[in-house]
């Protein structure tokens, strides 16, 4: 059929293989990134087990579980939303909230592994990244529900956001101390983004077929 539309209708097949690729192109940047997501935590768990990995490097480890993987993670389900025609608007200043949540929760636990070494070293640094990453990625959950928090009165709206912000944000931050946690959270984005095509495919394609 495609054939047939290009020989009859050549520029609205035209415009059916751009908007193929725009679709391929879209999905592909989202699978991408869940995918690095995954290999970026599953890499930095190998490192652990290696010859390599020592003082010097175990920040870098520390750094990447806890704050690149989850924002790769993040950037695929956020890419994932935009090109699906399932979503009607993409949480983008949602994401980019969890995004900031994410560098600053690498902070508190780099900071954090950094005065389990320094008993000196202050507090305050660890105490102000860690209330940074409560509130962001808490931030970014409010948001994700106020939808569904309109019919509710303003004090009543007002005081679920509250607590959405605090054990949310809390939950966040405290979720990726056992570090290889980070695994499952690639892997749980890999596999939403990898349905959310497979059905955005059915629905997109199926007509071009």
């Amino acid at each position: 059929m495609l054939a047939e539309a290009r020989d009859t209708r050549p520029a609205r097949a035209w415009k059916e293989s751009i908007m193929v690729a725009i679709f391929k192109a879209r999905w592909g940047l989202a699978i991408g990134l869940a995918a690095a997501s995954a290999f970026v935590a599953v890499a930095a768990l190998v490192f652990v087990a290696t010859p390599a990995f020592n003082e010097v490097t175990d920040s870098f480890v520390q750094i990447a579980l806890t704050g690149v993987a989850p924002i790769l993670a993040i950037l695929a389900l956020i890419t994932a939303a935009d090109a699906s025609s399932r979503v009607l608007k993409a949480p983008w200043t949602a994401a980019l909230l969890a995004v900031l949540g994410s560098v600053a929760t690498s902070t508190t636990y780099v900071l954090w592994y950094a005065g389990v070494d320094n008993s000196s070293a202050s507090a305050a640094p660890l105490l102000v990244a860690a209330g940074a990453s409560i509130v962001l990625n808490g931030a970014a959950l409010a948001i994700l529900v106020l939808p569904a928090l309109r019919q509710l009165p303003v004090g009543a709206t007002i005081t679920v956001l509250a607590l959405v912000v605090v054990f949310g944000g809390t939950a966040a931050l405290l979720i990726v101390f056992p570090m290889a946690s980070t695994v499952l959270i690639s892997a749980a984005a890999l596999t939403t983004v990898l349905l959310m095509r497979r059905a955005e495919s059915r629905e997109t394609l199926a007509p071009s077929v």
